[in-house]
């Protein structure tokens, strides 16, 4: 090999080496400290909200101790300590205070944001869940420091927080009609349930088997829109087994509404499947019969379905923070209590317990349209039939369209536990349109039913001319008069 091949590999070998060598290091880039907000000085604490430097020796001063968002695990991070309370200009300044055992946390996220955590007390969970309430505030908006009471004998973690600006609720569709939409329709419904329950209980002609039953189907009613409103309307309450109880009172009630209908439609079938319908039994006895038979068998459902909710339902006891805190609001003393208002459509019994209210419910509407078909088919074979049919008749039509409406506003109680606001509006819809449908059904639609308001609450000198008696003539009180002045004019 000539020297000159020897060089030349000398000095390939030596481009190739010197390839490798990495450019000697630069200055590492600077990491800018995170500022952390701090209400008094930096050898200060907080004494009843007011600064006082530290004397005591056994009181440690406050330091910032950031928290990773996922796992609540402490980590290491530069921060930069800024004295003075937040610039909150025209929004509210709102003190919170953590300590253990309190449904407030704070936690500093390493970003320099606080993070205020809500939770029911005593159930704080180890690791967040996404349907926990919390708000982020920035940096500016804040600032923490130690608390602690004069006799030394509380320390708890303060901060001065700016209030965020809460949407206003007239420019929220959601908020308008869950909040003030459906209490008026609800409010609106009791009305006249109430004008059903006083016409059948107060006018003694109506005060028959049907006439006692669809009052107290109505009292019902009343009882399960009276719950809705008070779950509406009791945002402030801290304990959210108010709200257990609300939900369970609402699903009793709305169970014994269908049993008095079911006691109905029993009542019209076995009248027109017996041959003497002029059975030595009086109106008074029957509805003590049928009285026995609706409570008797609400209570037993309801015993089994709030049994199987308390004792039974595994999902309920094993989650019951995380359960709760869905469905109910933070508590009155917190600032984000407006934020996330509950839902009237959430529910808050466990599976265990709904199933059993709703497949009562459900057997029972499978039981009416067995009464329905068989009784329109009994009525198409009759040929002939007097003034007690010609009556029942008229009351199977009444019967057939309170089930009909009834089983909607059931089938729309069950859509409006899906996670969509438009099946929730059709409920609160539903539910305003069953008691209106029901109120013609019962009272304005009824010749008869207005015949008897009208001679009972009008007279020949009404202010209302609708009203007055015609032809100068006074209605005859007695139950006998009033069949006889309605045997021809087609009451029935």
């Amino acid at each position: 090999m000539t020297p000159l091949a020897i060089f030349f590999l000398i000095f390939l070998s030596e481009q190739v080496l010197c390839s490798h060598i990495p450019p000697p290091p630069g200055p590492l880039p600077q990491v800018k400290p995170v500022k952390v907000h701090k209400c008094c000085g930096p050898s200060e604490i907080m004494v009843d909200r007011r600064c006082v430097a530290l004397k005591n020796a056994t009181i440690e001063l406050w330091s910032p101790i950031f928290t990773n968002e996922i796992g609540f695990k402490p980590v290491k991070v530069t921060y930069e300590l800024v004295i003075g309370l937040p610039d909150c200009k025209a929004k509210q300044q709102w003190p919170i205070y953590h300590y253990p055992g309190s449904s407030d946390k704070l936690i500093i996220l390493p970003d320099g944001q606080l993070r205020h955590y809500i939770f029911k007390t005593g159930n704080e969970p180890s690791l967040p869940h996404s349907d926990e309430t919390f708000y982020d505030f920035p940096q500016g908006h804040y600032c923490l420091d130690k608390v602690v009471t004069q006799e030394g004998k509380l320390e708890a973690q303060f901060a001065m927080v700016c209030l965020p600006k809460v949407s206003s609720m007239w420019k929220d569709t959601d908020a308008l009609i869950k909040q003030m939409v459906d209490p008026a329709f609800r409010l609106l419904s009791i009305f006249l349930l109430l004008v059903i329950v006083v016409t059948y209980f107060g006018i003694s002609q109506l005060r028959d088997v049907v006439g006692n039953i669809i009052a107290t189907m109505s009292i019902c009613l009343i009882c399960a829109y009276v719950s809705d409103l008070v779950r509406i309307y009791s945002e402030e309450i801290i304990d959210s087994d108010f709200y257990l109880l609300a939900d369970i009172f609402k699903q009793i009630s709305t169970l014994a509404a269908f049993f008095w209908l079911n006691g109905l439609g029993f009542y019209i079938w076995r009248t027109f499947r017996t041959r003497n319908v002029f059975l030595r039994i009086t109106d008074g006895r029957k509805y003590f019969y049928y009285s026995c038979y609706v409570w008797g068998s609400t209570f037993c459902m309801s015993f089994m379905a709030v049994f199987s909710h308390f004792l039974l339902d595994a999902e309920v006891q094993e989650s019951s923070a995380v359960h709760l805190l869905q469905t109910t609001p933070p508590p009155s003393h917190s600032t984000w209590a407006l934020l996330q208002p509950p839902s009237q459509c959430n529910r808050i019994m466990g599976w265990l317990g709904i199933s059993i209210f709703f497949i009562s419910v459900g057997s029972i509407l499978l039981v009416n349209t067995f009464f329905y078909l068989t009784t329109a088919q009994k009525i198409n074979r009759m040929s002939v039939y007097g003034r007690i049919h010609h009556k029942m008749r008229y009351t199977f039509e009444m019967y057939v369209k309170i089930l009909s409406i009834m089983s909607l506003w059931w089938f729309s109680l069950i859509l409006a536990w899906a996670p969509y606001n438009a099946l929730c509006y059709t409920y609160i819809f539903m539910s305003f349109l069953q008691v209106a449908i029901i109120f013609y059904i019962c009272v304005l639609g009824c010749k008869r039913v207005r015949y008897l308001i009208k001679t009972t609450l009008c007279h020949e000198k009404c202010i209302f001319p609708c009203c007055r008696s015609s032809d100068g003539v006074e209605p005859m009180p007695s139950e006998w008069g009033e069949e006889l002045s309605s045997i021809n004019m087609n009451y029935y």
